[in-house]
Formats: structure tokens, C-alpha cells, sequence
């Protein structure tokens, strides 16, 4: 190899120098246009090398990665990257670069910006006192989007909302031991929770108070000892379960004593100065006990209801007195009503208006005596007198006659009259049903006469009147005598019907045998085991089926049917077996016919029929398919046939076998002057053709041509001897792989199919060595434009033909990685033994700049390689401005933007596993180095594993948590809660009172709403009122737990004409409430409740009253009622009408309601079992 060695060589301007050997230079190399290092290893052994002369020049790599082994340091450290600690500093000195941050940032600004353009960037400020704040330009939001848990971690617990620099919201986490305070700090601005579309669902308001649905009416507050709830309307209260008060604790109307409700733990009192009981249904008193008292003070009791379960009994305690029903106005009745199979009737009517007269509905039964005081009548209803009793107790008159002595009563065929009695003979006798005859005097004669009678079937028990054999004894016998008389041999007679008898095992001749009836459907059934026919004439017994119809299809069938409940595949259906005797006079059975089932698939069946004859071994005889006829279940037109059984027998075809389609050898098969028209397949070990002549195959389809071996993958294909040569008279073409075990040559060229179609080698197989002569090219492109030329003796030259300073393309050399992690090198290496301590140092003149510019990633490696180390450094004068630490010894990376003022004072961007981010500052001075997130926009949280933490540093079971799509929440909820248990949160209003709008009690499970309770004494302490948005149902809907229970429920479809049916929910007993109102009356179709099927059914009752206050009147359930009807007139159904359902139990609903009617109108019962 040649050597140029050079003391100073200069570039002439318009002339171009080229080395093609090594050139050393140990002066200076001054090159003011373009130089071209085309060479493996490019060596600066300078102490200085300047690139460019002047501050618009610029430095320009291509290369992918390039790797510097030591540090570099531009422009009086304003940019340091160190190797050996593997960080980078901006403005820091490298003596000050902090391992622990990879990249550090010192600026006297003590801002760092991040710009996307020039109007779109980010800021990162750190100040003395280590305050840190991340800004953005324009209107640009800050985006926090972590694949795990986003956490905010504050030293002193404090976390501040602050807009445009002012605190509106904070979060203390350590203010006061187990609690978390969240803070408005914002004197008379409130604290609103709004739903996703905007609406307002909850407001802490400045003046204390806690809103509901918008800052109406609706509110709970409290004055530090009584929690007061306000309402606009009414206050519902709709518990799924029970709402408790304590005992002892009442419920005060107006004065505080007046009037109140308390119970004491066993019972509930009602003290009142005067109570009303004003409902518009029922009022039930439920007593467990069976017993409900009536007290008068001091007195105690004075009278009782008792249930004994099966009467209630009315009874009075007073002493000496009674027990008075008494109608108070004058003439007012008093009416007992009772219930009759579900029909309500009056049992008694006591008339006022007549002394108290008493009617009674229906029979009056006495199980002592009746008393009349001294005699008396039993009158109808208009007065007269039908008994007549003295005060002896005689009867003196029955009726109106007034009987004479010995008279009697008789019967006149309206009435019973008193009358004296007749006497005398009989006048006459008349014959009746079946008898003729008859007279009024003298001898009378009947006569039966058989016409008259009515002609039935008789059945077993009849009697029938007969004649002995001389007809001179008139006798009675019974239907079954008759039938034991008919039953002859073989016959048995029981409870009057013949019966063939069981032990006739069978019919010992035909003759006269016949079927019962003649002609087309006659049958004739014989039920046995077995039916032998014999005879022993030659040519006898003979089978004889004999139709005499003249029609084409019509024929005698002998058919064979196996009734059997389920068949299944191979099942025999039939047989037809012929058997003989063999020498030894054993019966054998030398030939067979069996039909049987291939296929029983309903729509999908198919067939077997088998012809077997006897076949032996010398030893045992068995029987053995010959021919089998088997049907494709599967394949339309398709029967397979069997000829043969095993390889052993002979198939012998007398005549010509024509096969339409394929045939198939499987064996050898010897054919002489064969034509096949069809496929001949030979599947046999092997199939040998050798002519001692010419072996010709062609086809004379130009088209298809002669195909080998294409069946099979696999098949290997032998064509010639080993000496022998093979000719391709025309194109060979490899649709596969081409493998030459030995050299393949190649007289002219070898191209591919078309162009850009083909490789050389592929992945797993690549070739060994390419040998190339001296002076041979490899081009590259469509108009091999660029070639690479070997030099002899010398090495590589790569040409562009598109190169030129006119262009501005430049030959290129570009290292590519295929390995993701990797990268491509090009390395700059000191030409010593021992270059550890040495550093690759790329650097311009001061007031120059140097750029890095890359589509990709522009990669500074500065460990070289090593297992540890790895800091960036950004410096400015010697002072680090950010630094960045990737050291591969430690779980994490961090980025560290330093105080240009104390490099102690940072903010740092720490990397650890898994991803684990975490955003750190730090004061110099042991203050409280507070973070502010100041974007021009909106600040959004979006965590991935849908947490976000608040806790104090150090403390991580002290803080909270908003968990907004992780496990513990549900869909379309956002659960907050505290970091352990035993925590409580506040909801504060006002910026500095402290004052508890909401009180969260982690350790008694109870929550204080308004009236700065701190402390709740129940599960639920409110002040103020609260309500729920009631909904409209206008069309057929389904009524949901989620949707609808609790709240107030509108029935109004707009127009009041077209049917609303509202199905309900599956009752399980949840006690979920549904409060029905009719906003819209219906005029001329429905509103329907209905349960969603039949096994929900509905109790209760609901109340009608007539608009023209004619009365009221309930109707009850039935026990199948599943449906409520409202139609607008009789059912209900009009403005203001209401419904009251519970889910009560299991499959159970309870309802209640008020309807009312339109004047005139009946009511008629809403209910029906209508679910099917």
C-alpha cells in the first residue's frame, strides 16, 4: 500500500484533489469546499480540527448513529455529553454534572423551552427556591397520559388548583390526622359537580350549603347543631331498604310537644292534641299479636279487636256496661256486609226507620230455639201471617184457611189448603212408558210393548228376559251369561266381552280362514314367533304375492318393518336366509340377504344392502359379504358397491366392462389392447414402463399437456441414468426449488423472470463466497446508476452518475441497523495502542454551530459500550443547564433541569420500571419546592389504569385517589376514595373558615351533608331538602331499576290517544318504589303496566272515586293479576291520577293508588291476567 505524506496541502479553488491511497497529513488539511472521505476508518489525530470558517457554515452527517467513545463538549461547555458518565448537560460545567440526572439544564433564565414551532412550545422554570413551573405557549393544553397509575406526590401534602395564578382549589392531605381536606381558595366561589354533558349535579355553595340538580331551592345546610334540608317541593324519600331514627328520637309537628312521633326501641307513641286519619285508600292496623286495645287514659282498657285466625271478635271491657253499635243520624240503618265466594252481599239490615226491623239476605239458621214472646206469626215480607202459633206453643193456622176439625192438608198444586178429607175406589189405571192398555172399571190389563222402548247398546251388568226352550217359562239372564254361552274352544268370555284365548298358540288350519273384509285395504295380521309353511312335494311350498292391477308402478311388495322406538346406524332392518343340511345332516346356512341402516339422520338417510354366502377356511365356516350396495348420505346420486372380500377373490366379468368415469387398481392388473377413455390411476407399489424400442407419452392438448407426479407433494422425480444426458428441447420451467448437487454452468447470462422479480440467497440460506474478476462492477438501480467498482489492488470505488455539484446529489454511504435495539456505528477512533483514557471530540469554532440533523434518531451513546455510566450534559460557560442520566446500573433514567444560580435546586424527570414516570423538585435551601402546572389550556389526567393518587411524600397510606376506569369501578362511574382505611374526606366551601359542606366518615360508614357537621351520628346526616328529576314516559318503554326507581314516574303521551304499555322489571324484593302520576289524560286508548311475565303477579287494591262525588269504591287484586289498565273513563287514567307499585318479594308486586272517574261513568277494575 502507498503512502502520501504531506506537510500542508491546500484546496485550490476549481480544482479537485483525489487521494485513492492513504494520505497523512501531518500540518494542516484546509479544505474550503466539499471533502469526500470514501474510506473505511476516517482518523483526526489533531489537537484541534476546525470544520468551516465562518458562522453560516455548517457540518452535516449522514450517518445513522454516530459514535463518539469519550465526551464532547461544544462551545465552552454550553453543550457537554459526557461518555463516561453517560449524561448530558446544557450550561453545566462537567464537574458539576449529577450522575443521578442524566440530563441537566443550568440557564440564567432559569427557563427551559420545548418548541414545536415557534408560536407552539412548552417552558420549564426553576427558581431560586427550587419552584418549578411547566408552561405552555398559545392555548396548548398539558397532557399527563400515563400507561399506569398518574401520581402526585407532594412533600407537604398540599396540592393547589390555580387559575391564571391565582389558587382556586386545594387539596391538603395532612392538614389534620385521618382526614383529607379538599379547599375552595376563592372567597364566595362555590364547588360544583357537573355531569358529562354540563348539568349541574352537586354545588357546595359559599354560603354552606350543599345544592342539588342547580342552585335552586333544593339544598342541605346546618348552623353547627341542626342539619336543616330545604326543599322547593316535596322531600322523597326512596330507601331500598329501612330509614332509621334513633330511640327516643320523635318526630315533632309545629309545637314540640303538641304534636310528635317517637319510638323507644319496642314501640312507637303518638301524642297528639287531636289525631286525623285522612287517606285516600285503606287504612290497615296490622297486630301481630292478634289483639289491637282501645284505652281511655286512666281508665285502661274498654274494649278489644281480637284475631283468634278465624274470627275477629268486637269486645267491650267496660264493667256493667255493653258493647253499642249505634247509627248516629236519624233513620240510618245499620248493615252488616260480608264476603261470598269473592261476591260481597248484605247479610243484615237493621232499619232505624222502622224500630230497628231486621232483614236478613238469605236463610236465618238457629241452632237453639226461635222464641216468640207468647205466641206470634211467621208473616212474608208484606205482613200476612203464614204460621200462626198460641202462646202454648200450638199450631193454629197454616196458610189462610181457617182449618175446621178434621180437616187436612192437601196440596192443590200451588198451595197447601185445609180442607176436609175424601173417600172411595179406585177409578181407573193408565198404562205408561212401554205399556199399553189399561181401563177404568173392572179387570184392567197391561200390556208391554217393546216399540215404546228406547234401543241402546248394551253393556256389561245388563239384564235381558227370555223364554226357556218350549216358551213355556218366562226367565232373566245377564249379557255375560250370553257371552260365556257364545265363547267357544279357544275362546274366552270376561265381563261380557269374547276374547281370544291366550294359550291358542296357533292355527292348526286355514281352512275357511278369511280377512276380515274384502278388497283395497283389507288386512290380515297374525301375530306369532315364528310361521312355518311345509310340504313335501317336489316344487313345494311355494310364496305366492299376486296383484292383479294393470298400472306401470304397481306391484306385490314384500316388505320388511322394524318398529322400533329409535334405530341407529348399522341397525339390520331385515334378512332373507337360506339354509341346508351338510354332510354331516347339520342345518347350515349357506346364503344370506341382509338390508340395514348406513345413515338414520333424519332428512339424511341412507342404506346398506349385503348378499353373503358361506365361505370357510378348512377349519370354521362363516357367513361373508360378496356384493354391498352401501347409499352416500352425503352426496346426492351417489352408491358405492363392493364387489369381493379380500385381496384373494376373483371377480370374473363374462361380457364388457364399461366404466363411465374413473377406475381404480389397487393392485396389478394386467390389460391387454386397453382403451380407456376416462383416468387411469394405478395405485399400486409401483407401475413399470419398458419399451425395448421408442416409449412415447403426448398429448395432443396443447393446453393441459403431459402432467407427472402432481398429485402428491413430495414426490421425488428420476428422469435419465447417471450417465445418461437429458435434453430440454424448448423453456424449462421450475415452478419449485432447482437443486444442482453438482456445479450448474452457465454459458452467456443468468437472468430473472422479469425485472426486480428475484433474489440471490435468501434469509435462512445464504450463499459462501462471491468471486468476482478484476475491474467487475456491481450496478445498482433500474438505470444503474450508481456502481460499486473494484480497484485493483486497491479496494471499492462507489460512483453516482446523477452526482454533481449542479444536482447537489453526493455519493452516500448509509449504515442501517435491522436490529431494533441496535444502531449503525461510524466511528471515530484515536489512533493510539490505548485509547481508553482518549476522547472522540467533534467541535467547531467559536461563533460557528454544528448541527444534527436526521429523519430518524439521532443517538449519542456516551458509555461506549460499557455496563455503567451513560450522563448527558448540556453546559453554557462550564455551568450544567440540563442533564440527562441513563446509567444502565441503576432501575431508572432521569432528566434534570438545574437552577442556574445552585445546581442543588431542580427539577427532575425520573424513568424507572415498567414505565413508572415520576415528576421530582427539590430546594437547595430545605424549602418547600413547589410545583405549578400553568398550561394555556385545559390540564388532563388521562391514567391508562385509570387511577390518579394524591399522597403527601413518604406517606403513601395518607392521600387520595380517583379511580376512573379501574377495577373497583363500575361502568359510567368515577370512584373516590381514600389511600387506607380509617380516612375520612371533607368537602369544604369557603376559602380560609374551613367550613364542611360534606363529610365522607370512613370508620362508622356515615356521611354529614351541609351544616358543617364534622361528626355524623347516623349513616346519613342532611340538612336542607333534596329531590330527584322526575321522568316522562310518553311511549311503550321498559321500566329499569336503574333508570326509574325512586323517582317520580309521568304517564304522558303527548297527544292522549295512542296506547303507552310500560313493562316492568323482574320483582326479586329489593323494595324499590315506582310512583306512577297521569300528566296527560288518555282519551282514547291506554296506559298499561304489565309485570314482564306471568310469574310476577300483582296485590293490592286501588281506589276510584266518581267526579260527581256519588261515592268511592275499591277493587282488589286477584291472585293472577298481572296487568293495570288505564283507559281514561272507567279504568282511570286521567290528570293527576296516581299509582304507588313496590317490589316486594320474589315474583311479587304491591300496588296502591286513586283514580278517578268522570260523573255518570262506572268503575271497573283496572286489573287482569293478561302476560302470557
Amino acid at each position: 500500500m502507498s503512502t502520501l505524506n504531506v506537510n500542508n496541502i491546500q484546496h485550490v479553488s476549481g480544482d479537485q484533489v483525489t487521494v485513492t491511497s492513504n494520505l497523512n497529513v501531518s500540518g494542516n488539511l484546509i479544505v474550503s469546499g466539499t471533502l469526500n472521505a470514501k474510506v473505511t476508518d476516517f482518523v483526526v489525530s489533531a489537537d484541534l480540527t476546525t470544520i468551516g470558517d465562518a458562522a453560516s457554515d455548517a457540518v452535516t452527517f449522514n450517518a445513522r448513529d454516530i459514535a463518539i467513545p469519550n465526551n464532547i463538549n461544544f462551545n465552552s461547555n454550553t453543550l457537554h455529553i459526557s461518555a463516561s458518565s453517560r449524561t448530558v448537560g446544557i450550561g453545566v460545567e462537567p464537574s458539576s454534572l449529577s450522575t443521578a440526572s442524566k440530563l441537566q439544564v443550568n440557564s440564567t433564565g432559569s427557563q427551559q423551552k420545548w418548541s414545536y414551532d415557534a408560536a407552539s412550545s412548552a417552558t420549564i422554570a426553576v427558581a431560586n427556591d427550587s419552584h418549578t413551573t411547566l408552561a405552555t405557549g398559545e392555548t396548548g393544553n398539558i397532557i399527563l397520559d400515563a400507561a399506569g397509575v398518574l401520581k402526585l406526590d407532594s412533600n407537604t401534602g398540599d396540592i393547589s388548583l390555580d387559575a391564571g395564578g391565582t389558587a382556586q382549589l386545594a387539596v391538603d392531605m395532612d392538614g389534620s390526622a385521618g382526614q383529607v381536606d379538599i379547599q375552595i381558595k376563592v372567597d364566595s366561589d362555590d364547588l360544583v359537580f357537573k355531569q358529562y354533558d354540563g348539568n349541574e349535579v352537586i354545588r357546595i355553595a359559599d354560603d354552606r350549603k350543599l345544592y342539588f340538580f342547580d342552585q335552586g331551592g333544593e339544598h342541605i345546610s346546618s348552623d353547627g347543631s341542626d342539619l336543616t334540608i330545604g326543599a322547593g317541593s316535596d322531600i322523597n324519600l326512596t330507601a331500598t331498604t329501612d330509614i332509621n331514627i334513633p330511640a327516643n328520637v320523635g318526630l315533632t309537628f309545629g309545637h314540640a310537644t303538641a304534636d310528635k312521633i317517637e319510638g323507644n326501641g319496642s314501640g312507637i307513641t303518638v301524642t297528639s292534641q287531636a289525631l286525623t286519619l285522612d287517606v285516600a285508600g285503606n287504612i290497615t292496623l296490622d297486630a301481630d299479636g292478634g289483639s289491637v286495645t282501645i284505652a281511655d287514659g286512666a281508665a285502661g282498657t274498654i274494649g278489644t279487636l281480637l284475631n283468634d285466625s278465624t274470627k275477629l271478635h268486637l269486645s267491650s271491657s267496660q264493667t256493667g256496661g255493653g258493647l253499642v253499635l249505634s247509627a248516629g243520624n236519624q233513620n240510618t240503618d245499620i248493615v252488616f256486609k260480608g264476603n261470598d265466594a269473592g261476591t260481597a252481599v248484605t247479610a243484615l239490615t237493621l232499619d232505624m226507620s222502622e224500630s230497628g226491623d231486621a232483614t236478613f239476605n238469605n236463610d236465618i239458621k238457629v241452632t237453639g230455639d226461635i222464641i216468640l214472646d207468647d205466641g206470634g206469626s211467621l208473616k212474608e215480607a208484606g205482613g200476612v201471617a203464614a204460621i200462626t202459633f198460641d202462646g202454648s206453643g200450638h199450631v193454629t193456622k197454616i196458610g189462610q184457611d181457617s182449618p175446621s176439625s178434621a180437616d187436612v192438608l192437601t196440596y192443590d198444586g200451588s198451595k197447601w189448603v185445609a180442607e176436609a178429607p175424601t173417600t172411595g175406589d179406585i177409578t181407573g189405571v193408565a198404562a205408561g212408558v212401554g205399556l199399553s192398555g189399561g181401563g177404568t172399571s173392572g179387570d184392567v190389563t197391561l200390556t208391554l210393548d217393546l216399540s215404546e222402548l228406547s234401543d241402546v247398546t248394551p253393556v256389561n251388568g245388563d239384564k235381558l228376559a227370555t223364554l226357556d226352550s218350549d216358551g213355556s217359562t218366562e226367565q232373566l239372564t245377564t249379557v255375560a251369561n250370553l257371552a260365556t254361552l257364545f265363547a267357544g274352544t279357544g275362546l274366552t268370555a270376561a265381563s261380557s266381552v269374547i276374547g281370544v284365548d291366550a294359550s291358542q298358540s296357533q292355527i292348526t288350519t286355514l281352512a275357511g280362514l278369511t280377512a276380515a273384509g274384502t278388497g283395497a285395504g283389507s288386512d290380515l295380521v297374525l301375530s306369532y314367533d315364528s310361521i312355518t309353511v311345509s310340504d313335501t312335494n317336489a316344487g313345494e311350498p311355494q310364496l305366492i304375492l299376486k296383484t292383479t292391477a294393470t298400472t306401470k308402478e304397481s306391484s306385490s311388495e314384500l316388505r320388511f318393518v322394524k318398529d322400533g322406538a329409535d334405530t341407529e346406524d348399522g341397525e339390520f332392518l331385515g334378512q332373507i336366509t337360506f339354509y341346508g343340511e351338510d354332510e354331516g345332516n347339520n342345518s347350515t346356512q349357506f346364503a344370506g340377504i341382509i338390508g340395514s341402516i348406513s345413515e338414520s339422520d333424519e332428512t339424511d338417510e341412507a342404506g346398506t344392502l349385503e348378499l353373503q354366502v358361506a365361505e370357510s377356511d378348512g377349519t370354521n365356516t362363516a357367513m361373508t359379504t360378496g356384493l354391498k350396495l352401501e347409499g352416500e348420505h352425503a352426496t346426492d346420486g351417489q352408491i358405492d358397491v363392493t364387489i369381493g372380500a379380500g385381496a384373494a377373490s376373483d371377480t370374473t366379468v363374462a361380457g364388457n366392462l364399461v366404466v363411465t368415469t374413473d377406475m381404480s387398481v389397487d393392485g396389478t392388473a394386467n390389460l391387454d389392447n386397453t382403451d380407456i377413455d376416462g383416468t387411469f390411476t394405478m395405485d399400486g407399489t409401483a407401475f413399470d414402463v419398458n419399451a425395448t424400442t421408442t416409449c412415447a407419452i403426448d398429448n395432443s392438448n396443447t393446453s393441459n399437456g403431459v402432467t407427472i407426479a402432481t398429485a402428491t407433494s413430495g414426490v421425488p422425480v428420476s428422469i435419465g441414468h447417471t450417465t445418461s444426458e437429458t435434453t430440454v428441447n424448448d423453456n424449462l420451467t421450475v415452478t419449485g426449488e432447482a437443486i444442482f448437487n453438482a456445479s450448474a454452468k452457465v454459458a452467456t447470462a443468468m437472468n430473472p423472470g422479469t425485472a426486480d422479480g428475484a433474489t440471490l440467497g435468501t434469509t435462512s440460506l445464504e450463499w459462501s463466497d462471491l468471486y468476482l474478476a478484476d475491474a467487475s462492477n456491481i450496478f445498482f438501480g433500474d438505470n444503474q446508476e450508481v456502481v460499486l467498482t473494484h480497484v485493483h489492488n486497491e479496494g471499492l470505488t462507489v460512483t453516482s452518475a446523477n452526482a454533481s455539484p449542479a444536482t447537489g446529489v453526493e455519493p452516500a454511504l448509509t449504515l442501517v441497523s435491522g436490529i431494533e435495539a441496535g444502531s449503525a456505528i461510524l466511528r471515530f477512533r484515536p489512533d493510539q495502542a490505548d485509547d481508553s483514557e482518549d476522547t472522540a471530540i467533534i467541535g467547531v469554532q467559536a461563533g460557528n454551530h454544528m448541527q444534527l440533523s436526521s429523519s430518524g434518531l439521532i443517538m449519542v451513546d456516551s458509555a461506549g459500550g460499557s455496563a455503567t455510566g451513560g450522563d448527558f450534559q448540556i453546559r453554557h460557560s462550564g455551568v450544567t443547564g440540563f442533564s440527562f442520566n441513563a446509567d444502565t446500573s441503576v432501575a431508572s433514567t432521569t432528566f434534570t433541569i438545574h437552577d442556574d444560580g445552585n445546581l442543588a435546586n431542580i427539577c427532575s424527570l425520573v424513568v424507572g420500571a415498567s414505565g413508572a414516570t415520576s415528576l421530582i423538585t427539590n430546594d437547595a435551601s430545605g424549602a418547600a419546592a413547589n410545583l405549578s402546572i400553568i398550561p394555556d389550556g385545559d390540564v388532563q389526567f388521562k391514567p391508562a389504569g385509570g387511577n390518579i393518587s394524591f399522597t403527601k411524600t413518604g406517606v403513601s397510606s395518607q392521600g387520595l385517589n380517583i379511580n376512573v376506569a379501574g377495577a373497583a369501578a363500575s361502568s359510567g362511574q368515577v370512584v373516590i376514595s381514600t389511600q387506607a382505611a380509617g380516612q375520612d374526606i371533607r368537602f369544604e366551601a369557603d376559602a380560609g373558615g374551613g367550613n364542611c359542606i360534606m363529610h365522607i366518615d370512613d370508620n362508622d360508614e356515615r356521611v354529614a351533608i351541609g351544616g358543617n357537621l364534622t361528626t355524623p351520628t347516623t349513616t346519613l346526616d342532611v340538612k336542607g331538602s333534596f329531590r330527584t328529576e322526575p321522568v316522562t314516559l310518553e311511549a311503550t318503554d321498559a321500566i329499569t331499576a336503574a333508570e326509574h326507581a325512586g323517582r317520580i314516574l309521568f304517564l304522558g303521551e303527548p297527544g292522549g290517544n295512542a296506547d303507552v304499555v310500560l313493562t316492568l322489571p323482574d320483582a326479586t324484593g329489593t323494595g324499590n318504589v315506582y310512583e306512577f302520576i297521569v300528566t296527560v289524560s288518555m282519551s282514547s286508548n291506554t296506559y298499561k303496566i304489565a309485570c314482564p311475565d306471568a310469574d310476577n303477579t300483582i296485590t293490592g287494591q286501588i281506589q276510584y272515586l266518581d267526579e260527581d262525588g256519588t261515592g268511592a269504591q275499591s277493587f282488589p287484586t286477584v291472585s293472577a293479576s298481572d296487568t293495570i289498565t288505564l283507559n281514561g273513563g272507567t279504568q282511570g287514567g286521567l290528570v293527576g291520577d296516581t299509582l304507588t307499585l313496590i317490589d316486594i318479594a320474589a315474583n311479587k308486586w304491591m300496588v296502591k293508588g286513586l283514580m278517578r272517574v268522570a260523573a255518570g261513568a262506572n268503575p271497573a277494575t283496572p286489573f287482569s291476567a293478561a302476560v302470557s
